[in-house]
């Protein structure tokens, strides 16, 4: 069986799996990170020659889970739910390039996803800090990279709280998210790649390898729809499409307002508490 052929019924299956879900499952039960859940980002040093300005990521979507979130979306009205520890321009400027992605979650032409219902992002978690820190239990660690259930709805997006099931690579998040009420699982993509030599190589070279966690998914999500809960782990398979590289440019002042300041006000915050202990 040549590449193409395994690659299209590959999206088949998939897609058709989707499909089959939705007598069980809607779009909006199901509630996605992105980074390391969704694609691998890689952001070549040799690759910056202005950082002071600005700097490219090149992302590489995780295509055949976006196949099977498809096929379960279909023409559905509302879309799946993204809860994310980024930051919305690097979410549209992914979505102007893909229409797979932007279909998926509703992110079409002139849309601001920090201003949708249906996606949390850093700046929502800060807006949720400030209003209760106390929903920070403990101040060690770094929790601005942490999914908190109840910081959504405490920062006007009840939509993602709403949700019955979350897809991670972090499995803290996701046992955090399944123990959090009656009828939730957390789908726990485990081996995603996060050393500094995979994202942030010298030079780009060929990219991730062909990899992908979608058939585990999609097994998970049919045990969810079984009514089965709590927290599924899914290791990957060699194989899938070619991985194709999408560059996005990002401002330096964006990356500072939007990435860097909201994780040094929480960490401040949860040092005041420290020391004030």
């Amino acid at each position: 069986m040549t590449a193409s052929v395994a690659e299209a019924d590959l999206e088949r299956s998939l897609r058709a799996r989707g499909e089959a879900l939705r007598a069980a499952l809607r779009p909006t039960d199901v509630v996605v990170d992105l980074d390391e859940t969704m694609w691998d980002w890689v952001l070549p040093i040799l690759e910056q020659p202005r950082p002071w300005r600005g700097h490219t990521e090149h992302i590489f979507l995780r295509t055949p889970l976006l196949w099977l979130l498809d096929g379960l979306r279909g023409s559905a009205p509302e879309p799946v739910r993204i809860w994310t520890a980024g930051y919305g321009l690097r979410i549209d400027r992914i979505a102007a390039q893909d229409p797979l992605f932007a279909r998926v979650f509703d992110l079409g032409p002139g849309v601001i996803s920090e201003a949708e219902p249906h996606v949390v992002t850093r700046h929502d978690f800060v807006r949720a800090f400030r209003q209760r820190p106390e929903v920070i239990r403990h101040p060690e660690g770094s929790w601005i990279g942490e999914k908190v259930p109840g910081m959504p709805t405490l920062a006007g997006k009840p939509a993602i709280d709403a949700g019955r099931v979350l897809l991670d690579d972090r499995e803290t998040n996701c046992r955090r998210f399944a123990s959090s009420g009656p009828g939730r699982a957390g789908i726990w993509l485990r081996g995603t790649p996060r050393p500094a030599k995979d994202n942030v190589p010298m030079r780009l070279g060929g990219g991730p390898p062909r990899r992908h966690w979608a058939t585990g998914v999609a097994e998970a999500l049919e045990a969810v729809a079984r009514g089965q809960t709590g927290v599924f782990v899914v290791d990957p398979v060699d194989g899938g499409p070619e991985r194709q590289g999408i560059g996005v440019q990002l401002p330096f002042r964006a990356v500072v307002r939007d990435w860097v300041e909201p994780g040094r006000e929480v960490a401040r915050a949860l040092r005041r508490r420290v020391s004030a202990a």
